[in-house]
């Protein structure tokens, strides 16, 4: 994966999480069709970022960074 797609989509979790709760993943969709990531790659990007530890989640369709 291109590693930008990826620290996009950390910037993202990053910043929408306002709550410290997570992000909802419709939500993230969004945003990361906005700065021009698909559905499919986010799906990529978020499993890739999840494998290495550096986002979670911490209820069913919301993502945090670690």
């Amino acid at each position: 994966l291109p590693i930008y797609a990826e620290a996009a989509v950390l910037e993202l979790i990053g910043s929408l999480d306002e709550d410290g709760e997570g992000v909802i993943y419709e939500t993230l969709c969004d945003s990361a069709a906005a700065a021009g990531i698909d559905g499919s790659r986010l799906d990529e990007v978020i499993d890739s970022l999840n494998d290495q530890g550096l986002t979670y989640q911490p209820a069913f369709n919301k993502f945090r960074v670690a």
